[in-house]
Protein backbone atom coordinates (compact mmCIF):
# COMPACT_ATOMS: atom_id res chain seq x y z
CA UNK A 1 0.00 0.00 0.00
CA UNK A 2 1.12 3.58 -0.67
CA UNK A 3 0.58 6.66 1.52
CA UNK A 4 1.55 10.34 1.50
CA UNK A 5 2.32 12.01 4.82
CA UNK A 6 2.75 15.70 5.49
CA UNK A 7 4.77 17.30 8.30
CA UNK A 8 4.45 20.89 9.49
CA UNK A 9 8.19 21.49 9.44
CA UNK A 10 11.11 21.22 7.03
CA UNK A 11 12.12 17.62 6.43
CA UNK A 12 15.76 16.44 6.49
CA UNK A 13 17.61 16.67 3.22
CA UNK A 14 20.06 13.97 4.29
CA UNK A 15 19.19 10.29 3.79
CA UNK A 16 20.93 9.18 7.00
CA UNK A 17 18.87 11.62 9.08
CA UNK A 18 15.61 10.52 7.45
CA UNK A 19 16.34 6.87 8.16
CA UNK A 20 17.50 7.36 11.74
CA UNK A 21 14.76 9.59 13.10
CA UNK A 22 11.90 8.22 15.18
CA UNK A 23 8.86 9.10 13.11
CA UNK A 24 5.53 8.89 14.92
CA UNK A 25 2.00 10.16 15.40
CA UNK A 26 0.12 10.52 18.70
CA UNK A 27 -3.66 10.89 18.70
CA UNK A 28 -6.48 10.81 21.23
CA UNK A 29 -8.29 8.37 18.90
CA UNK A 30 -7.19 5.57 16.58
CA UNK A 31 -6.97 7.86 13.58
CA UNK A 32 -6.00 6.77 10.08
CA UNK A 33 -3.56 5.07 9.46
CA UNK A 34 -3.22 3.65 13.00
CA UNK A 35 -4.75 0.35 11.87
CA UNK A 36 -3.51 0.34 8.28
CA UNK A 37 0.24 1.05 8.24
CA UNK A 38 2.35 -2.11 7.79
CA UNK A 39 5.87 -3.22 7.01
CA UNK A 40 6.66 -2.91 3.31
CA UNK A 41 4.26 -0.03 2.69
CA UNK A 42 5.49 2.83 0.51
CA UNK A 43 5.49 6.22 2.22
CA UNK A 44 5.91 9.51 0.33
CA UNK A 45 6.90 12.59 2.36
CA UNK A 46 5.50 16.05 1.67
CA UNK A 47 7.64 18.98 2.79
CA UNK A 48 5.33 21.87 3.69
CA UNK A 49 8.16 24.40 3.38
CA UNK A 50 9.04 23.41 -0.17
CA UNK A 51 5.45 22.38 -1.02
CA UNK A 52 6.80 19.26 -2.70
CA UNK A 53 7.11 15.53 -2.24
CA UNK A 54 10.79 15.13 -1.37
CA UNK A 55 11.25 11.47 -0.32
CA UNK A 56 9.97 8.06 -1.39
CA UNK A 57 10.55 5.54 1.41
CA UNK A 58 9.65 2.03 2.56
CA UNK A 59 8.29 1.29 6.04
CA UNK A 60 10.67 -1.15 7.78
CA UNK A 61 9.30 -1.05 11.35
CA UNK A 62 5.91 -0.27 12.88
CA UNK A 63 5.10 0.14 16.56
CA UNK A 64 1.57 0.94 17.76
CA UNK A 65 -0.05 0.92 21.17
CA UNK A 66 -2.27 2.95 23.52
CA UNK A 67 -0.30 5.22 25.86
CA UNK A 68 -1.12 6.93 29.14
CA UNK A 69 2.15 8.77 29.80
CA UNK A 70 3.43 11.24 27.21
CA UNK A 71 6.82 11.50 28.92
CA UNK A 72 7.30 7.75 28.55
CA UNK A 73 6.81 8.11 24.79
CA UNK A 74 9.44 10.83 24.67
CA UNK A 75 11.87 8.68 26.68
CA UNK A 76 11.39 5.70 24.37
CA UNK A 77 11.55 7.67 21.12
CA UNK A 78 13.91 10.59 21.79
CA UNK A 79 15.41 10.90 18.30
CA UNK A 80 12.60 12.85 16.73
CA UNK A 81 12.04 16.04 14.80
CA UNK A 82 9.16 18.32 15.61
CA UNK A 83 9.11 18.81 19.38
CA UNK A 84 6.32 21.34 18.92
CA UNK A 85 4.22 18.49 17.59
CA UNK A 86 5.12 16.34 20.60
CA UNK A 87 4.27 19.14 23.03
CA UNK A 88 0.86 19.59 21.43
CA UNK A 89 -0.10 15.91 21.72
CA UNK A 90 -2.73 14.64 24.18
CA UNK A 91 -1.47 13.33 27.52
CA UNK A 92 -2.98 9.92 26.72
CA UNK A 93 -4.12 8.29 23.52
CA UNK A 94 -2.76 6.14 20.73
CA UNK A 95 0.78 6.01 19.38
CA UNK A 96 1.98 4.74 16.01
CA UNK A 97 5.69 4.93 15.28
CA UNK A 98 7.60 3.82 12.21
CA UNK A 99 11.10 3.54 10.83
CA UNK A 100 11.75 3.96 7.13
CA UNK A 101 14.44 3.29 4.58
CA UNK A 102 14.88 5.65 1.66
CA UNK A 103 14.07 4.36 -1.81
CA UNK A 104 14.88 7.61 -3.58
CA UNK A 105 14.96 11.35 -3.21
CA UNK A 106 12.27 13.00 -5.33
CA UNK A 107 11.07 16.46 -6.32
CA UNK A 108 7.37 16.43 -7.16
CA UNK A 109 5.06 19.45 -6.88
CA UNK A 110 1.74 19.33 -5.09
CA UNK A 111 -1.22 19.39 -7.53
CA UNK A 112 -2.74 22.85 -7.96
CA UNK A 113 -5.47 23.60 -5.44
CA UNK A 114 -4.93 20.42 -3.45
CA UNK A 115 -5.28 20.63 0.35
CA UNK A 116 -4.12 17.95 2.77
CA UNK A 117 -6.54 16.50 5.34
CA UNK A 118 -6.10 18.01 8.80
CA UNK A 119 -4.24 14.96 10.10
CA UNK A 120 -1.79 15.02 7.21
CA UNK A 121 -2.20 11.48 5.86
CA UNK A 122 -3.39 10.32 2.44
CA UNK A 123 -3.91 6.83 1.07
CA UNK A 124 -2.82 6.70 -2.56
CA UNK A 125 -6.06 5.56 -4.16
CA UNK A 126 -7.04 5.92 -7.83
CA UNK A 127 -7.77 9.63 -7.55
CA UNK A 128 -4.61 10.53 -5.60
CA UNK A 129 -2.47 8.35 -7.85
CA UNK A 130 -3.74 10.16 -10.92
CA UNK A 131 -3.45 13.67 -9.43
CA UNK A 132 -0.01 13.26 -7.88
CA UNK A 133 1.72 10.73 -10.12
CA UNK A 134 -0.28 10.57 -13.37
CA UNK A 135 -0.64 6.81 -13.03
CA UNK A 136 -2.84 4.07 -11.64
CA UNK A 137 -1.93 2.79 -8.15
CA UNK A 138 0.38 -0.21 -7.85
CA UNK A 139 -1.12 -3.38 -6.43
CA UNK A 140 -0.84 -3.97 -2.71
CA UNK A 141 1.44 -7.03 -2.74
CA UNK A 142 2.36 -7.22 0.94
CA UNK A 143 2.16 -10.70 2.44
CA UNK A 144 2.15 -12.09 5.98
CA UNK A 145 5.84 -12.99 5.65
CA UNK A 146 6.67 -9.28 5.41
CA UNK A 147 5.56 -8.85 9.01
CA UNK A 148 7.73 -11.57 10.57
CA UNK A 149 11.21 -10.34 11.42
CA UNK A 150 12.91 -13.55 12.59
CA UNK A 151 13.42 -16.68 10.47
CA UNK A 152 14.86 -18.72 13.36
CA UNK A 153 11.55 -18.92 15.24
CA UNK A 154 9.49 -22.10 15.37
CA UNK A 155 6.23 -22.08 13.43
CA UNK A 156 4.27 -21.62 16.69
CA UNK A 157 6.48 -18.68 17.68
CA UNK A 158 6.13 -17.14 14.22
CA UNK A 159 2.36 -17.45 14.32
CA UNK A 160 2.12 -15.99 17.83
CA UNK A 161 4.34 -13.07 16.81
CA UNK A 162 2.36 -12.52 13.62
CA UNK A 163 -0.93 -12.54 15.49
CA UNK A 164 0.40 -9.88 17.86
CA UNK A 165 1.47 -7.72 14.92
CA UNK A 166 -1.88 -8.11 13.17
CA UNK A 167 -4.24 -7.51 16.09
CA UNK A 168 -4.74 -3.81 15.34
CA UNK A 169 -4.72 -3.98 11.54
CA UNK A 170 -8.00 -3.31 9.77
CA UNK A 171 -10.05 -6.38 8.74
CA UNK A 172 -9.95 -5.37 5.07
CA UNK A 173 -6.14 -5.20 5.11
CA UNK A 174 -5.84 -8.55 6.90
CA UNK A 175 -8.13 -10.16 4.35
CA UNK A 176 -5.86 -8.86 1.57
CA UNK A 177 -2.68 -10.01 3.33
CA UNK A 178 -4.04 -13.52 3.82
CA UNK A 179 -5.22 -13.88 0.22
CA UNK A 180 -1.90 -12.59 -1.15
CA UNK A 181 0.05 -14.96 1.10
CA UNK A 182 -2.00 -17.98 0.02
CA UNK A 183 -1.64 -16.95 -3.63
CA UNK A 184 2.14 -16.67 -3.36
CA UNK A 185 2.48 -19.85 -1.24
CA UNK A 186 5.14 -18.17 0.92
CA UNK A 187 7.15 -19.39 3.90
CA UNK A 188 4.39 -18.85 6.46
CA UNK A 189 2.03 -20.97 4.33
CA UNK A 190 4.68 -23.61 3.69
CA UNK A 191 5.40 -23.71 7.42
CA UNK A 192 1.71 -24.33 8.13
CA UNK A 193 1.64 -27.17 5.59
CA UNK A 194 4.76 -28.67 7.11
CA UNK A 195 3.30 -28.34 10.60
CA UNK A 196 0.30 -30.38 9.39
CA UNK A 197 2.64 -32.94 7.74
CA UNK A 198 1.08 -31.92 4.39
CA UNK A 199 -2.16 -33.66 5.42
CA UNK A 200 -5.73 -32.39 5.52
CA UNK A 201 -6.48 -31.17 9.05
CA UNK A 202 -10.18 -32.01 8.93
CA UNK A 203 -10.93 -34.76 11.48
CA UNK A 204 -10.75 -38.36 10.16
CA UNK A 205 -9.49 -37.19 6.76
CA UNK A 206 -5.73 -36.77 6.73
CA UNK A 207 -5.59 -36.94 2.94
CA UNK A 208 -2.12 -36.44 1.53
CA UNK A 209 -1.85 -36.16 -2.27
CA UNK A 210 1.49 -37.31 -3.64
CA UNK A 211 2.81 -35.21 -6.53
CA UNK A 212 4.54 -36.87 -9.49
CA UNK A 213 7.53 -34.58 -9.14
CA UNK A 214 7.96 -35.40 -5.47
CA UNK A 215 6.44 -34.03 -2.31
CA UNK A 216 2.77 -33.67 -1.48
CA UNK A 217 -0.08 -31.41 -2.52
CA UNK A 218 -2.39 -29.82 0.02
CA UNK A 219 -4.15 -26.46 0.21
CA UNK A 220 -4.37 -23.69 2.80
CA UNK A 221 -7.85 -22.26 3.12
CA UNK A 222 -9.12 -18.95 4.45
CA UNK A 223 -11.76 -20.44 6.74
CA UNK A 224 -13.91 -17.41 7.42
CA UNK A 225 -13.62 -13.98 5.90
CA UNK A 226 -12.19 -11.51 8.41
CA UNK A 227 -14.55 -8.85 7.10
CA UNK A 228 -17.53 -11.05 8.05
CA UNK A 229 -16.44 -11.82 11.60
CA UNK A 230 -13.29 -13.94 11.56
CA UNK A 231 -11.66 -13.45 14.94
CA UNK A 232 -8.00 -13.95 14.05
CA UNK A 233 -6.03 -14.01 10.84
CA UNK A 234 -4.15 -17.06 12.11
CA UNK A 235 -7.31 -18.87 13.12
CA UNK A 236 -8.51 -18.33 9.57
CA UNK A 237 -5.71 -20.39 8.02
CA UNK A 238 -6.29 -24.13 7.85
CA UNK A 239 -4.61 -26.92 5.85
CA UNK A 240 -7.20 -28.87 3.83
CA UNK A 241 -7.47 -31.32 0.97
CA UNK A 242 -9.22 -29.92 -2.15
CA UNK A 243 -12.54 -31.59 -1.26
CA UNK A 244 -12.72 -30.20 2.28
CA UNK A 245 -11.48 -26.83 1.00
CA UNK A 246 -14.49 -26.60 -1.33
CA UNK A 247 -16.81 -27.81 1.41
CA UNK A 248 -15.56 -25.05 3.71
CA UNK A 249 -16.11 -22.51 0.92
CA UNK A 250 -19.57 -23.62 -0.20
CA UNK A 251 -21.01 -25.79 2.59
CA UNK A 252 -23.09 -24.85 5.63
CA UNK A 253 -20.37 -23.69 8.04
CA UNK A 254 -20.87 -22.57 11.63
CA UNK A 255 -17.86 -21.67 13.80
CA UNK A 256 -18.20 -22.06 17.58
CA UNK A 257 -14.54 -21.46 18.54
CA UNK A 258 -11.80 -19.78 16.54
CA UNK A 259 -8.41 -19.03 18.09
CA UNK A 260 -4.83 -19.11 16.86
CA UNK A 261 -4.59 -22.75 18.02
CA UNK A 262 -8.06 -24.28 17.67
CA UNK A 263 -11.00 -24.25 15.33
CA UNK A 264 -14.33 -25.97 16.05
CA UNK A 265 -17.87 -25.86 14.76
CA UNK A 266 -20.31 -27.54 12.38
CA UNK A 267 -19.77 -28.25 8.69
CA UNK A 268 -22.85 -29.54 6.84
CA UNK A 269 -24.19 -30.95 10.10
CA UNK A 270 -20.95 -32.63 11.20
CA UNK A 271 -19.25 -31.37 14.35
CA UNK A 272 -15.49 -30.90 14.13
CA UNK A 273 -12.61 -29.76 16.32
CA UNK A 274 -9.21 -29.04 14.79
CA UNK A 275 -5.89 -28.18 16.39
CA UNK A 276 -4.43 -25.71 13.89
CA UNK A 277 -0.78 -25.66 14.99
CA UNK A 278 1.54 -28.08 16.74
Amino acid sequence: MEYITSRGFELPTDQHKMENFDWFNMWSNKNFPYHELLLGDTLYWFDTTAQKLVWKTEVVKVDRFPYSDKQEIFDRYPNSLGLKYYDSRPDSGYFVGYKIKVIEKINRDKPTGFRFPQLGWLRVDNEISQKWFNRNPIEDINILDDNISADDKTISEQLAFLNLKMQNVSPERIDKLVSMTIRKDTKIINALKKSADFKCQFPDCGQQIKKKGGGFYVEVAHVKSVSTGGQSVLGNLIVLCPNHHKEFDYGELSISEQTTDNLSGLLNGRQFEIKLTR
